[in-house]
């Protein structure tokens, strides 16, 4: 069985600055920062949400390098401050995020109709003008109909309230993901960021945002409820795992 779940969303206006710390016996301001950026077409400079601009000046072995003018979260070591606001940094991990617009729902004709297969927020939050996910869904290793899994966010405006407002994350598994599934025994796991501009959608400030998708039923709860922080995200567990 599935369960709608929701998460309430804290709007923040931006991740929190990179704290200096003492230094380390290699000099290193901070180790494992992680944040999102906007990638410059250079590639060799990037734009944290915190409003940091990092210069790539060292890349670890066995680390992609950017890709241009894309947007990634990263996981680096801070090696010194030019500036304020400027930082020299290695890059220590990478993973390339799906970006995807929003669509209101009132366009849509038939909303039982959307594919709404399961997926698994695993974190959410709002930074850089965008809503940030981190989300977890069933695939299978070798696809024997080389499906590529859609994900699309909706704003619906029916449940808009002076407190609230209401998106809903949809997964297309292209009929290889769900409990009816033929392929359900060849399921793995896979992890993903992706990033849905809100420009266009951004609440009033001291509204929340409550995000609705569908999970197998769980035997704790079927509502999930958690507050964002203002301070600096570092899943850095899911940067080697994650889609590119």
């Amino acid at each position: 069985m599935k369960a709608t779940e929701f998460i309430k969303i804290g709007i923040v206006a931006a991740l929190a600055g990179i704290f200096i710390s003492s230094c380390t016996e290699e000099n290193y301001l901070k180790y494992d920062y992680g944040t999102f950026v906007n990638v410059s077409s250079s590639g060799t400079t990037a734009i944290s949400d915190g409003g940091e601009t990092l210069h790539i000046t060292d890349v670890a072995n066995g680390c992609s390098a950017l890709t241009a003018g894309a947007r990634q979260y990263i996981v680096c070591d801070v090696i010194e401050q030019n500036s304020d606001k400027s930082y020299n940094v290695k890059l220590t991990g990478v993973s390339t995020a799906k970006v995807v617009e929003i669509t209101d729902m009132a366009t849509v004709e038939d909303e039982s109709k959307i594919a709404n297969d399961p997926v698994f927020v695993q974190s959410a939050w709002v930074s850089g003008g965008y809503i940030n996910m981190i989300i977890e869904y069933e695939y299978i290793e070798v696809s024997p109909t080389e499906a590529v899994h859609e994900f699309n966010l909706y704003w619906d405006q029916n449940y808009n309230t002076p407190e609230s407002t209401m998106f809903k994350l949809r997964h297309d598994g292209k009929g290889e993901a769900g409990p009816d599934s033929p392929y359900k025994k060849y399921f793995s796991y896979l992890y993903r960021y992706i990033c849905f501009p809100i420009r266009d959608y951004a609440p009033e400030e001291g509204k929340t945002i409550q995000l609705e998708y569908n999970w197998y039923d769980s035997s704790d709860s079927d509502t999930v409820t958690t507050t964002i922080s203002s301070t600096t995200y570092s899943p850095s567990k899911y940067v080697q795992e994650a889609a590119k």
